[in-house]
Parts: structure tokens; sequence; C-alpha cells
């Protein structure tokens, strides 16, 4: 299906789709519809090119779609962090094109802080993941330019807009790294916080400009079988998906080296070899 660019935030648009998904906008333009109409029965599939990363990529349909943006939310201290760069060093080591491979945002932590936690993740790739500090601000679409990343992670969206920014101005971000990905075949994953009304930094709307929502969720509710102890899981939920099914669940436990898939999922698996 041929493809026109949108006329507001430059994304681009199937033809025959006059609103985009980039920015929410409708493109309204002249002329006969005449090559417009298809019979639904005669339209041959397209293959949507995805990124094949870990055992999350359920929860991204199958693979992280390369012309998305896909929103990461979820209470402080859920482990956010450590699923991206574990997502990262993953990626990393695929594009070896790019200037760099993976651009990684950060505004909570720094330098250290990250390289740290990298360190205790024994993650083999940290040569393919740029990091970059943008605690004082950061002109994105320059930087962008300059490093052409295969993967854009943004760590977070709160901490690189500031406080007291509008829902506008978060969004304009969404949909910068959107027309960046629509044009490079290159995704970004965006993290956000979750307030204790379940809001997204106080904008729900945000959900609306993204291709995916993934909830990154703290269970308390699991206990060993043998000693009673609470077991440490995580459970990553798709909540929206343009490009998969939803909702969507992968339960991993939380080590001292990181997320791995579930101990009891595994087993499950295992029993239907």
């Amino acid at each position: 299906m041929a493809k026109t660019m949108c006329h507001h935030c430059g994304a681009t648009v199937q033809d025959g789709f006059n609103r985009c998904y980039g920015c929410g906008r409708y493109n309204y333009a002249d002329g006969s519809t005449k090559d417009r109409k298809t019979i639904l029965s005669k339209v041959k599939p397209d293959p949507i090119p995805r990124i094949i990363s870990g055992p999350w990529d359920p929860c991204f349909g199958g693979g992280i779609v390369r012309s998305s943006v896909t929103l990461l939310a979820g209470e402080p201290g859920a482990g956010k962090s450590t699923l991206l760069l574990q997502l990262a060093n993953r990626i990393g080591a695929q594009a070896n094109s790019y200037v760099q491979s993976v651009v990684y945002i950060a505004t909570e932590e720094n330098e250290e802080q990250i390289k740290e936690r990298a360190d205790r993740l024994d993650l083999e790739n940290q040569g393919t993941i740029l990091l970059v500090n943008a605690m004082g601000g950061m002109n994105l679409l320059t930087l962008l330019e300059e490093t052409r990343p295969y993967l854009v992670i943004l760590d977070s969206l709160p901490g690189f807009t500031g406080k007291g920014t509008s829902k506008d101005e978060a969004i304009q971000i969404i949909q910068a790294l959107k027309r960046y990905a629509e044009k490079n075949h290159a995704p970004a994953i965006v993290t956000d916080h979750i307030t204790k009304d379940l809001d997204f930094a106080g904008y729900m709307s945000l959900m609306h400009a993204v291709d995916a929502l993934l909830m990154f969720k703290v269970d308390r509710t699991g206990r060993d079988k043998y000693t009673g102890a609470i077991i440490d899981k995580r459970v990553l939920v798709t909540e929206k998906n343009r490009h998969g099914k939803a909702p969507v669940a992968v339960s991993f436990d939380m080590t001292e080296s990181g997320l791995m898939p579930a101990l009891d999922l595994l087993a499950e698996e295992a029993k239907n070899l």
C-alpha cells in the first residue's frame, strides 16, 4: 500500500488513512477516491518489520515494531530501568551499520549509577550502548541526528520534560520520537511513572500518542511453597498494542542477575514439550 506524509507532523501515513497515528490529526486531500477503493479480500498482507529481543517480546506482539514508540509505565522501583538495560544489551549487537546501536537517554540516574547496574547484570554488549546524561535538558532532535540510533530509550519522560510541563509538550516529545522511528525504522521506548491514581505522571492521554502501552507491575502475591517466603516477581502487561494482541502478560523473577523468565512459567512450558 502506498504511503504519504502527514501534513501536520511529517510522520508516514498509509495512503487511504486520513488520520495520522503519529499525532492523531487528520489529513484531508483533494481529488478522486478512484484509486483508494480496494476489496478487502484482495488486499495483500504487509509483514510488519520487528526486532526480536528477548523473553519480553510477546508483550510487544512478537517483537518490537521498528517504526513504533512504546510507553513503559510502572511504579518507582518496579525495575523498569533493569528491564530496559537488559533489552538494550540484547538489541545492541544487532545493528552494526548504525553510528550507535542504542542511545540511552538518562534523566534520573547518572552514568556511574547506570554503569554499576550494567556490571551487576553482567551485560556483555555495553560497548553498543551510548549513555546520554539529559538531567540538565537536551535538544532531542539534534541528539538523534548526531547519533542515528537503532533503538532510542528515554528514561524517563517526566525527567526529560521537567516539572510543570504541559500535556501538549509531553506529547510533542512522543511525536518527535515517532517521526524518527518512522523515518529510520528505529523504535523508541519511553518510561513513565504511575501515580497513585494509576495515571501516567498526570497525563493519561499519553497512551493515545504511542503505539503500545506496557505496564510493569510488582507481584507480591506469590510465595515459595517450601519456605512460605514472598517471591520477588515482576509482571509485564500489555495494555494497548496497535500491532499485536492485548492484554498479554509475561512473568519474571527479579534476581541478583536481573530479570529472568519466571521459574513456574518455564516449568509449565516444559510440561508441554
